[in-house]
């Protein structure tokens, strides 16, 4: 909880405090008065309908056990029936019409057999399963005995015989054992659970004989109750908001799929590690990785395929540094690696190579093997001036050289072309809000659109402009996820307005790469830069400014 809000919580119980103690006391206490009736009345109601509840389940628990053990007993007696009859249909072989009398009264034992075990299956209180086992051996004993009498309508008395000792004993050994189970259990166990029942049925009224004692002592001091009551369920839900604000904040801090830093703790990391790094003189490196063959294999095997993929690529990297090291990722197929102290570029390019090898290696994604790349780039702060966004665009800068040389590779900064485009949207003081992963969020926004209009001025190939098009929605999408996090949690008043702008301004961008994608058309650069902008100015901003006064920075 900040201290702002504290103040305002202590005020608020202040205030309370006083309008109940002096103003309103006599109608406190006839209100908790009322309330102690009402709550025994419901109470009491509840009660009798789980002591009804209990005294049906313990009737259950007493008479099921009956049902079951009759019913295991029958099916146990007809079983020795049928065995009966087939020993002497087999030893009787030279009278057909006993044979057949035989055999119709076994079939009418097996359909008495069905009904007990139907019986069982409706009233057994123990494991189903036994009693559904019981069931495939008494339909497999009827296929046996079935094939028993075929072997004797075809005169091979002895092989019946020995069918019926080997195949048939067996299931009949088999299913009386189920049956005894079944016996046994609802002999020893439901007492046992029926005891439980009348157990719990006088810990219910010893409850309720408590409970009505306390409320009745406490009615003297109803209103104190009630005044305590109201101070926890302002306590419960100040936690719940601070709860809240937690999650919020794990959410805007760390990657929801891989765990990993995002951007905006990432930028946090990245501005301490260069302060310290100004103050003691070292060096801080930071590497912009991007995949090379993550589209393809996200848009062949699927987006489930895809996030199991980013999120064995995370573990590889983060196995490749130290543990002092940060990883984080900026979104979509893009990780940034922060190295404080290094020891040399050197040291920086053995870390780079072994990410490299580590992600070209093959990936198993639920039985796909399949192979990426990841071109590197690399920057550092070369002199006292460098922010972190400075370094971040010159790692981006240092990246896409690396991805126009080919994959597996990467560049340091220095050693990339000195030709650069001046960045066409500049993000100023003038457009921060003042919320700071709002605004790590829009900075990132104009870094990709600053390098999709290089991509167009550069004339790189389509696929590519399409791949940064796409990312640029992506990332719009999680801005604006955040922002509307917060619009919830904080009742911002202007919400549904804002949600509105936030359905247009989507709507707008795939409008546009839907032409670029069909007619290859160049995007209206001018209107995409407003499309930020003036979100920003005229919709953020007062956002930013309501979520401000209550307490958020």
């Amino acid at each position: 909880m900040t201290p702002r809000f504290e103040k305002v919580f202590i005020t608020n119980m202040s205030i309370f405090s006083l309008i109940n103690t002096y103003r309103t006391i006599w109608a406190v206490i006839t209100i908790g008065y009322l309330t102690l009736l009402v709550a025994l009345a419901f109470l009491g109601s509840q009660i009798v309908k789980e002591v009804e509840y209990q005294a049906a389940k313990i009737h259950e628990l007493y008479t099921y056990p009956f049902k079951v053990n009759s019913a295991a007993y029958d099916a146990s007696l007809y079983i020795a029936k049928i065995r009966i009859c087939s020993l002497e249909a087999i030893s009787k072989v030279n009278s057909d019409a006993s044979r057949e009398s035989l055999e119709k009264l076994s079939i009418g034992y097996e359909d008495k057999i069905f009904k007990d075990i139907d019986i069982i299956e409706s009233a057994f209180l123990g494991d189903i399963l036994k009693v559904k086992e019981a069931r495939e051996l008494a339909l497999d004993w009827r296929s046996k005995r079935g094939l028993m009498y075929d072997l004797l309508d075809s005169g091979k008395e002895k092989e019946a015989l020995n069918y019926l000792k080997n195949e048939v004993s067996s299931t009949h050994s088999a299913l009386n054992q189920r049956l005894n189970y079944i016996r046994e259990y609802s002999t020893s166990n439901a007492a046992k659970l029926a005891l439980e029942g009348e157990q719990e049925s006088r810990r219910i009224i010893r409850k309720f004989i408590l409970v009505v004692t306390v409320m009745w002592v406490f009615t003297a001091i109803s209103g104190g109750v009630i005044v305590i009551i109201v101070i926890t369920q302002i306590q419960r839900r100040d936690t719940r908001i601070a709860l809240e604000q937690e999650s919020i904040a794990y959410m805007a801090h760390y990657d929801e799929l891989t765990g990993l830093p995002n951007r905006a703790l990432f930028y946090d990391r990245l501005k301490q590690s260069l302060a310290i790094a100004k103050r003691n003189k070292t060096n801080v490196f930071l590497l912009f990785l991007d995949l090379d063959g993550f589209k393809s294999v996200n848009d062949s095997l699927g987006h489930r395929s895809g996030d199991i993929l980013l999120k064995q690529v995370a573990q590889r990297i983060v196995s490749c540094v130290r543990e002092s090291d940060t990883v984080g990722r900026m979104g979509g197929d893009e990780f940034t690696v922060l190295l404080n102290d290094a020891d040399s570029h050197e040291c920086v390019s053995e870390i780079a190579l072994k990410i490299i090898n580590s992600i070209r290696t093959t990936f198993d994604l639920e039985g796909n093997q399949v192979q990426i790349g990841v071109s590197i780039g690399v920057a550092y702060n070369s002199d006292d001036q460098v922010t972190e966004n400075d370094l971040l665009n010159n790692a981006d800068m240092a990246m896409y050289e690396s991805k126009n040389s080919g994959n597996n590779r990467y560049t340091f900064f220095s050693d990339a072309p000195l030709k650069k485009v001046e960045e066409w949207i500049k993000f100023r003081e003038s457009h921060h809000v003042g919320i700071h992963d709002i605004d790590q969020q829009h900075y990132n926004l104009s870094r990709i659109m600053n390098r999709l209009n290089s991509a167009i001025l550069y004339q790189i190939p389509k696929e590519d402009i399409l791949n940064l098009f796409n990312k640029l929605i992506e990332e719009t999408v999680k801005h604006f996820e955040s922002e509307e996090r917060y619009m919830s949690l904080y009742s911002y008043p202007k919400r549904s307005l804002h949600f509105k702008q936030h359905v247009h301004l989507l709507s707008e961008a795939k409008n546009m790469l839907e032409r670029l994608s069909d007619n290859d058309e160049t995007p209206q650069l001018d209107t995409i830069k407003d499309w930020l902008l003036k979100h920003i100015e005229y919709s953020d901003k007062p956002l930013a400014e309501y979520l401000l006064q209550h307490g958020v920075n």
